[in-house]
């Protein structure tokens, strides 16, 4: 997934309940966030985030989660917190990249 710009509400939780479904539907074992053009969350979605989204997206089966980090200091701050709440929940491997490229050859890794 891709984001550009600022998201309301209604935006993210719809972009991420897309995802959601389409991880679930073909039993995808890796996810690629493309944060880089994403702007700030609010408090209300990162509560949203921790407390509902993640804990489903866990249940999915995904093996792998890449993000791109986004150029937007407040999207940073956001992510790193919903990261650390959601902590003692992921199954997952997660890692942190400037580079979508980097982030894509990280997910193929051992993949093969």
């Amino acid at each position: 997934m891709k984001w550009k710009g600022f998201a309301t509400s209604e935006q993210l939780r719809e972009g991420l309940n897309e995802v959601l479904e389409i991880v679930k539907r073909e039993k995808s074992l890796l996810w690629l966030a493309d944060l880089k053009h994403m702007q700030s969350i609010n408090q209300n979605d990162e509560n949203w985030i921790i407390n509902e989204w993640f804990p489903k997206i866990v249940l999915t089966g995904v093996k792998k989660l890449a993000f791109v980090t986004s150029l937007d200091y407040f999207n940073n701050a956001s992510i790193n917190r919903i990261m650390r709440s959601t902590q003692p929940l992921i199954t997952f491997e997660t890692e942190f990249f400037i580079a979508a490229g980097d982030a894509t050859r990280w997910l193929l890794d051992g993949d093969e």
